[in-house]
């Protein structure tokens, strides 16, 4: 089993979970800034990107880790 706090996309994780809202809207600026890192191109391009999968996406991870799901997402 991997390490959740391995992932690049943790301290995303960790920022909702301390969050403490219903729901929390931000936009891609404040989540680099969150994680420190660009998101990838992908993330501007594809809604998929921002689907609730729960596997094959170490993002979505985060969010659904942290008790959150993506529901809108303005590209």
């Amino acid at each position: 089993m991997s390490n959740p706090t391995a992932s690049k996309y943790y301290p995303l994780q960790e920022y909702l979970r301390q969050c403490g809202e219903d729901g929390i809207s931000l936009d891609f600026a404040a989540i680099e800034r969150i994680l420190g890192l660009s998101l990838p191109r992908t993330a501007r391009l594809q809604r998929a990107w921002w689907s609730n999968r729960s596997t094959g996406a170490v993002q979505a991870n985060a969010w659904l880790l942290a008790g959150y799901h993506a529901a809108e997402v303005d590209l």
